[in-house]
């Protein structure tokens, strides 16, 4: 084929892959979020149409294709330009929010003392985290039970901590 015609710009759509641990939770009409490169400022928006049933697999990885339409009035997004999409699988209002890096922060005494990790035969829910916030100078763990992510970072559905807290999420002293 040496032309591709568009038939009409105005109403698109998004071939997108999506790994098989991710494809369980994405359904049609979920909303979708996605950037492009010629406009990395601007983000525009989409659904969910179809979950196509034929997997591909590569360097023994499966993904599925994920089909997402996409409204382009202004007609400025073109085929061929690469999308980078986000499907809502989740959303909370008003959530309180930690960095990730806040549930995965160890002070250094807790792991020298073999209080930092699980222990041998211990399993830890996935939900459940310890953050340590800064108090008269001090690291305090605080106990808490996570929700939802974005992977950058978690819903706090219950514990003791405050809105407005300060979350430690590393050590920068030298040892």
């Amino acid at each position: 084929t040496l032309f591709k015609i568009a038939q009409d710009l105005r109403h698109m759509q998004i071939d997108s892959s999506f790994a098989e641990a991710d494809v369980g939770n994405i359904r049609e009409g979920q909303a979708v979020r996605f950037t492009v490169d010629a406009f990395p400022n601007k983000t525009f928006a989409g659904v969910v149409k179809q979950i196509r049933l034929n997997p591909t697999t590569q360097q023994n990885v499966v993904t599925y294709d994920v089909v997402v339409t996409v409204e382009n009035p202004e007609q400025i997004l073109l085929p061929g330009m690469t999308a980078y999409v986000n499907i809502v699988t989740a959303e909370r209002k008003n959530a309180l929010l930690v960095p990730n890096a806040a549930l995965r922060f160890k002070p250094k005494e807790a792991v020298a003392k073999g209080d930092g990790g699980k222990g041998k035969g211990e399993r830890r829910a996935a939900d459940k985290g310890t953050v340590y916030v800064l108090q008269n100078n001090q690291l305090k763990p605080v106990a808490v039970s996570a929700g939802i992510t974005d992977n950058r970072v978690s819903e706090i559905l219950s514990g003791d901590l405050k809105s407005g807290e300060q979350v430690v999420v590393e050590d920068t002293l030298a040892s």
